[in-house]
């Protein structure tokens, strides 16, 4: 019997909130080592020596196609049910089928990202320190590193939700990132603002909410847009096999 009214509204906002919770505990789980040497990191900054920080950035970018990459695959796995109107599957189970089913694809994905990640923060640093107008090539990789870091997302929305190569993937991930700027936009900006206020604010978020309820909006927004685009090359379909029967 489902409840009604009040008490009724505050069942689904707690059921919301235990699903939000425990997805993003998993995620967190199996994000630990990514998330260990962030905090390291973190302490081993210093002006005078930035030996260790460097080193912890390359520890970083060995662990994350193997760790975070991974455990975005099942929670994207989660949060595309929930999307398409599944809200009651289970979540361990959906969360670590998504993890395992994906996990080649998201260590291939992750390595490719992160290899396009030094290539870019390299020839940034490289072309800043330029006192020429060649400097002015510094903004350009700017830009790609903000447009990689959205088709990661859309990498991973697109792994979970249809079957393709790896490359093809990558490739569809950064057409969607260039092709469709304005949901692009949104996913940077919510994405951008979420870990900003988790990061400085409210670290306690990052453990129990900040994952999933990242990954279910950015899911929302790709969902919605890819659904438009499915609808689009239905019509023109539709309109080529009218012209052929004429």
């Amino acid at each position: 019997m489902e409840m009604s009214g009040l008490w009724g509204g505050l069942y689904r906002i707690c059921e919301w909130i235990y699903r939000f919770t425990i997805t993003n505990l998993l995620w967190f789980v199996c994000s630990i080592p990514f998330l260990f040497i962030i905090l390291m990191s973190i302490n081993a900054m210093s002006l005078e020596d930035l030996g260790p920080f460097y080193s912890s950035l390359i520890l970083l970018a060995i662990a994350a196609p193997f760790t975070v990459f991974p455990a975005n695959g099942g929670l994207f796995s989660v949060v595309r049910k929930w999307n398409m109107g599944e809200e009651d599957v289970p979540i361990v189970k959906t969360f670590f089928r998504g993890y395992k089913s994906n996990y080649l694809q998201s260590v291939m994905g992750g390595i490719l990202f992160v290899l396009l990640l030094g290539l870019f923060v390299i020839n940034y640093q490289f072309y800043s320190a330029m006192d020429n107008a060649m400097q002015l090539l510094s903004i350009v990789f700017l830009f790609l590193i903000a447009v990689l870091g959205v088709a990661v997302y859309y990498y991973t929305c697109l792994m979970v939700h249809v079957h393709m190569k790896t490359l093809t993937l990558l490739k569809n991930a950064f057409f969607l990132t260039i092709g469709r700027p304005l949901t692009s936009l949104m996913i940077a900006l919510i994405n951008f603002i979420g870990i900003y206020f988790s990061v400085f604010i409210y670290q306690v978020l990052i453990m129990l909410v900040t994952a999933s309820f990242l990954g279910y909006a950015t899911f929302y927004l790709f969902y919605r847009m890819f659904s438009k685009i499915q609808e689009q090359a239905e019509k023109a379909k539709e309109g080529e096999l009218e012209t052929a029967n004429q």
